[in-house]
């Protein structure tokens, strides 16, 4: 199902408050929230309500198309359908920002750590990834693609041992709810 847990909905809107992205990419963007809310607190809130005045690229990496709706054709400046593990993201352009948000545990963890470093390499400012901060075993998926799978686990500090100047930001409270963010910065 296209939706995430809404628990770090603030904490990804204050970093990129903070950071002041001139462009955006939205990996496996689900209902298309973050990339709504990017355009609302980066664009709306400085007057630039309609989409003829946006100045923000805002783009969306889907994996499955029929998750593609009338709100992501509003929103997103581009939308590329490919899965993000064999996507040739070098055709792209660079992004200030990659939001990478509960993506990563539906993969391997060797594939998933190969496409953090390729989303990593793309990003000029940050890449905001956020994923489950608990483990319940391997979940299967409800609908017919493979992407909604939970397949693995990705403790805090593994993502640390990896990116030293990354932040991390602890969400909800109660089982089944708590979720984390990591703000994986590029080295300046």
């Amino acid at each position: 199902m296209p939706t995430s847990n809404p628990y770090a909905i603030v904490h990804f809107i204050e970093k990129l408050m903070e950071m002041k992205p001139q462009s955006i990419l939205d990996v496996g963007p689900g209902f298309g929230k973050y990339g709504f809310l990017a355009r609302e607190y980066l664009e709306v809130w400085f007057w630039r309500i309609k989409k003829s005045e946006w100045k923000i690229r805002i783009d969306c990496l889907e994996a499955y198309e029929p998750y593609i709706s009338v709100v992501h054709k509003y929103i997103y400046d581009n939308i590329y359908i490919g899965d993000v593990r064999e996507f040739p993201l070098h055709t792209l352009p660079n992004y200030d920002v990659i939001i990478f948000s509960d993506v990563i545990e539906h993969m391997e963890k060797d594939v998933g750590k190969k496409v953090l470093a390729r989303l990593y390499d793309k990003a000029n400012k940050a890449v905001l990834v956020s994923t489950p901060a608990e483990w319940y075993g391997a979940m299967k998926g409800c609908k017919p693609d493979d992407f909604e799978s939970h397949v693995c686990y990705w403790a805090p500090e593994e993502i640390l041992a990896i990116y030293k100047n990354t932040e991390i930001i602890y969400s909800g409270s109660e089982k089944g709810k708590k979720t984390y963010l990591a703000v994986i910065k590029k080295n300046s």
